[in-house]
């Protein structure tokens, strides 16, 4: 939060987003002082799930730590407050890597990990941008029907779902996998790159 709160205030964002998503899971909402504010219940019992899905594997994890390092150029990290995730070289060698810890965590189904090109953070499978979409529609009396959604890479993935939101895109600039999935799903393929291709779907879907 606190690295989008400093990229607001570097680039003079005129206006502060509705809510906000971050580590791809944690809800916040601006008060009227324009501060943001956790939405406890949610981030709570999300960090709750994640430490204790952390916990029941936590051997396996460590298996995974050394396979990762003894076979790979990729940085294991563990920061301060739980987090832990893998950034590799190369996108190559993150695919990899996510095949091998797919196999290596099979016995843990609500282990989870949310992967941007080559970077990787563990967390619990129901906490993602995608659930965290759908808090946010339900809290402000939102079916799916009402909801937009555009991504570009993996950690997108469950965000770009039809029971979460009936508008969904991806900019040309999206990975082959969130193309692939974004046209199976009838949703929208961008012919512009990052920003212009979030303006290009609005006008397609709302103009």
């Amino acid at each position: 939060m606190p690295h989008l709160v400093h990229g607001f205030a570097d680039g003079k964002f005129p206006f502060l987003p509705d809510f906000a998503v971050v580590c791809e899971r944690e809800i916040f909402f601006p008060n009227h002082r324009g501060e943001f504010v956790s939405h406890r219940d949610w981030n709570q019992r999300c960090n709750d799930e994640v430490e204790m899905v952390f916990r029941m594997a936590d051997l396996t994890l460590e298996e995974v730590r050394e396979h990762i390092c003894n076979h790979t150029g990729a940085q294991w990290m563990e920061e301060e407050g739980g987090s832990i995730g893998i950034i590799s070289r190369t996108s190559e060698e993150m695919d990899w890597i996510v095949s091998e810890v797919t196999k290596m965590t099979s016995k843990y189904p609500d282990l989870g990990w949310q992967r941007s090109t080559i970077y990787l953070r563990f967390g619990h499978k129901n906490f993602q941008k995608g659930s965290a979409l759908a808090e946010v529609a339900r809290l402000r009396g939102l079916s799916a029907e009402q909801v937009f959604a555009i991504g570009d890479s993996h950690n997108d993935l469950e965000m770009l779902d039809a029971a979460v939101a009936q508008y969904r895109a991806c900019p040309a600039n999206a990975v082959t996998d969130v193309i692939r999935h974004v046209g199976r799903t009838q949703g929208y393929i961008c012919q512009k790159d990052h920003s212009h291709g979030v303006i290009e779907a609005l006008d397609h879907f709302f103009r």
